[in-house]
């Protein structure tokens, strides 16, 4: 049963899920039912359920699991769950995962090109390298490791053909990471465009 203070923790943590849903929607970082987020909390794992857009999340819609992805109710946890508890069972420091689908970084994942940090200097000391992760079918095991092996020493890579995932000491830097990752490649690509 969970104490006093760590229910309040699920309670803002599921409120604080939804409001980024919000917010990725908004900002065109997600469309339809595509993307997801997560949060550590305690010895579970918080995760928007499979199926939902992220725009209309509510926080009883959030889905808890435990650290194996066995869900907590009737609802089930996002396809890409599995990919969220790798990077926490394996980096401690690591509380937030947000999966999101941004068109300039998603065409950088579709060509299976880093996206250059280097041209700004705040996303080369914010996001280290912005590598791509090799091809593998979506929420499946091998995705998970795929991308796991970006997660060390960086907070952002791309999954080959699919989209963006950033990571966190808390759901706000994730999201930070998130925005400024597809803003760099926002500019990669006008530089590109302006012939440089």
């Amino acid at each position: 049963m969970l104490k006093l203070d760590e229910s309040k923790t699920e309670q803002k943590l599921r409120k604080e899920i939804a409001e980024l849903g919000k917010q990725l929607y908004d900002r065109g970082l997600v469309y339809a039912t595509a993307g997801n987020i997560s949060a550590r909390c305690g010895d579970c794992m918080l995760i928007t359920p499979t199926g939902a857009m992220l725009g209309e999340l509510t926080a009883d819609m959030i889905v808890k699991t435990d650290m194996d992805g066995n869900p907590t109710g009737r609802r089930k946890p996002s396809s890409e769950y599995r990919a969220h508890l790798e990077i926490y069972r394996r980096i401690p420091q690591h509380n937030a995962v947000i999966h999101t689908h941004p068109p300039a970084s998603t065409a950088f994942a579709c060509l299976k090109k880093s996206i250059p940090t280097a041209l700004l200097s705040e996303a080369a000391l914010m996001l280290g390298n912005i590598g791509c992760a090799e091809y593998a079918k979506p929420g499946s095991d091998e995705l998970a490791r795929n991308i796991l092996g970006f997660a060390y020493g960086n907070n952002v890579c791309l999954a080959e053909s699919h989209g963006l995932f950033a990571w966190g000491a808390n759901l706000r830097q994730a999201f930070y990471y998130t925005e400024l990752a597809e803003f760099t490649a926002k500019v990669c690509i006008n530089v590109n465009a302006l012939g440089y």
